[in-house]
């Protein structure tokens, strides 16, 4: 994977990630039904899990010096 590419990947996947976040905090702010919540909240948890796996560690592994948390 080029470094651009591997940059902008990066990004936007953080914002999706951020984006994901905010449903599910506009979901609680705004009182949810429990039912409801918990089945939002599994399904962004599979989403956010995917783009952690299938998109950032791909990113990190190939150019480990982008993973800020290292």
């Amino acid at each position: 994977m080029k470094r651009d590419f591997a940059i902008y990947a990066k990004n936007h996947a953080l914002l999706a990630v951020e984006n994901f976040s905010k449903i599910l905090i506009f979901a609680k702010e705004n009182k949810y039904e429990s039912e409801e919540y918990s089945a939002l909240h599994k399904e962004i948890g599979k989403i956010i899990g995917d783009i952690q796996v299938k998109i950032l560690q791909r990113v990190y592994d190939e150019h480990p010096d982008l993973d800020d948390l290292k």
